[in-house]
């Protein structure tokens, strides 16, 4: 069931997964949304709330899934939702991350950023190349993602806590740097905070690396006319240009 380009979906499981995050997994009522690209978004409408720009996890013809935190507004009604409550969805909107052969990649995730990463992943996973690198940073042990338990080997997890409760004691930011060398990685896609989007940037600036940043805005018409979601210093909008930029989009304010 389509109305205005949203479809009807039915919240099938609500999990958190770690501290102050869900993954939701919405089952489609009648009809389903076409295939997103991994890095693309959709707006996920919670009635009577507003809608939810939301990267997404996981995508089969049956259901859609996401990495929901509370940011205020109408995530938190979404992140409150119960089984068996229903939300319209519209998308897939935008453009998200691209696989080129050959290239040696690292993924970064800090946060719920992961949730487009582990989607990248699992999309262009071949196992006669190996899993890709995951580098996954959170505060705390409590607020990591259990990459490990949900990419099903698509990745090969690095963890960093700010407080050293788990796996490199530091930023994520921190870790990653050393992986690019260790591993002569020469693509980085990265999707989490801004100031670690523009830290890794920097990185691959000066590294000469290749560059895809998944970049956070106030989307709200997703049409590309309100410009509430403009990148500053570009003149590109997340909801139309994005939300996944490359190096060479973002250098005016790198």
């Amino acid at each position: 069931m389509r109305e205005f380009g949203y479809t009807l979906y039915r919240l099938g499981s609500a999990a958190e997964v770690a501290d102050g995050v869900k993954l939701l997994v919405f089952e489609s009522v009648h009809d389903h949304m076409e295939p997103p690209s991994p890095g693309s978004y959709v707006m996920v409408h919670v009635p009577f709330s507003g809608d939810v720009p939301l990267s997404v996890f996981d995508y089969s013809r049956r259901d859609v899934s996401f990495l929901v935190s509370d940011y205020g507004g109408p995530s938190t009604s979404l992140y409150a939702l119960k089984p068996e409550s229903w939300v319209w969805i519209r998308g897939p909107l935008g453009h998200g991350f691209k696989y080129v052969e050959g290239e040696n990649y690292l993924l970064v995730g800090g946060g719920v950023g992961v949730s487009p990463l582990l989607f990248f992943a699992k999309a262009n996973f071949m196992g006669n190349r190996g899993p890709f690198k995951l580098a996954v940073g959170a505060r705390t042990s409590a607020k990591l993602i259990p990459v490990e338990e949900l990419s099903k080997g698509y990745v090969t997890p690095y963890l960093a806590t700010d407080d050293g409760s788990r796996g490199h004691r530091g930023s994520v930011f921190e870790l990653a740097s050393a992986l690019v060398d260790e591993h002569q990685v020469t693509q980085v896609c990265v999707c989490g905070p801004e100031p670690l989007l523009r830290a890794v940037l920097q990185l691959c600036v000066s590294r000469r690396l290749g560059y895809q940043g998944s970049f956070v805005r106030d989307v709200r018409c997703a049409y590309g006319v309100c410009g509430s979601c403009v990148v500053e210093g570009t003149g590109k909008l997340v909801c139309v240009d994005g939300p996944v930029f490359d190096k060479a989009m973002l250098t005016p304010v790198g």
